[in-house]
């Protein structure tokens, strides 16, 4: 009813006085770099648009102040251009998943391959981080309708033969500074890699190094001398990560290894490790060492061979 209805609020009238104190000169490099500290980085990239400025700047504050992983790499740090910049965050920054670091690793391998060894060399590059194009396969005669299978390996096949044709453009006794500098970051990039792969073993495989993963553990024990690892593994009796060393490492510590296995805390019963002391057997009459049996993470790279 209309008696309990509120009584009606007169409307009132606001009026609002503004006074222009002043007005500042700044130049498009000073407001773009204050849109950048503000976080405005919608409006900061369109002032690198229009007056031509450098777009990394807000990208790489976007990415130094989120988390590593798929979606930021994506995000931020595949539109950086500057490949000194973009391969110092591949080398230097530790995701703290596993998936998120071995993504960070080949990213920076991706920048640092034959192509962009190539162009470093030419000076083509202007300082760019340069991906490799995608295969050409013009060739593929789709009438003849190839399957999933035969296609896959059609392509594998194109890439060996690209492959070859790019080592064969690169005097590896002619290497630039910046083209030395490209095979150092990537063997680094590949050590990272299969320290990686190792740990992701002595966590206990893929699935559980998702739940396990140390970043601080891990930023160590990607620098670290794996002699200096495996010692440290035998004074933890941690008998199955000496083996998976021993395995993927074998190059490095077997030349060690009564050493490295000396460490082993006498309270440890020689029975638990027994497998990993050297073993002996006579062939053609003659007593011989068997030899430990090795394996590798991956076949080896064109930077880890003797040209390079």
């Amino acid at each position: 009813m209309e008696r309990f209805a509120p009584s009606r609020k007169r409307p009132r009238t606001i009026i609002k006085n503004y006074r222009l104190v002043n007005l500042r000169s700044t130049t498009p490099e000073e407001l773009y770099q204050r849109k950048i500290d503000n976080e405005e980085y919608g409006e900061a990239l369109s002032l690198a648009q229009t007056y031509e400025l450098d777009s990394d700047l807000v990208y790489q504050r976007q990415w130094r102040k989120s988390a590593v992983s798929v979606a930021s790499i994506q995000d931020y740090l595949s539109k950086i251009k500057k490949r000194s910049w973009v391969l110092h965050e591949c080398l230097e920054r530790v995701p703290e998943n596993v998936d998120a670091a071995k993504e960070l690793l080949q990213y920076g391998l991706k920048g640092t391959d034959l192509e962009a060894l190539i162009a470093t060399g030419k000076r083509e590059d202007g300082g760019r981080f340069i991906l490799p194009g995608d295969i050409d396969i013009d060739e593929l005669l789709y009438e003849e309708f190839l399957t999933p299978e035969e296609e896959a390996e059609y392509r594998k096949e194109q890439e060996a033969i690209k492959y070859q044709e790019l080592l064969e453009l690169v005097d590896f006794s002619k290497l630039t500074l910046e083209q030395k500098e490209l095979c150092r970051c990537r063997l680094k990039l590949l050590t990272y890699l299969d320290r990686l792969a190792t740990y992701e073993e002595i966590l206990g495989g893929p699935h559980a190094a998702e739940q396990n993963y140390d970043a601080e553990f891990f930023r160590k024990f990607r620098n670290q001398n794996i002699v200096l690892s495996a010692r440290t593994y035998a004074r933890e009796s941690n008998v199955r990560g000496l083996e998976i060393l021993f395995t993927y490492h074998g190059s490095d510590l077997l030349p060690y290894r009564l050493p490295v296995l000396s460490n082993f805390p006498e309270t440890t019963s020689p029975h638990e490790y027994s497998f990993l002391l050297p073993e002996a057997c006579y062939r053609q009459n003659a007593l011989e060492i068997v030899p430990w049996s090795e394996r590798k993470h991956r076949e080896e790279d064109w930077c880890e061979g003797p040209p390079c």
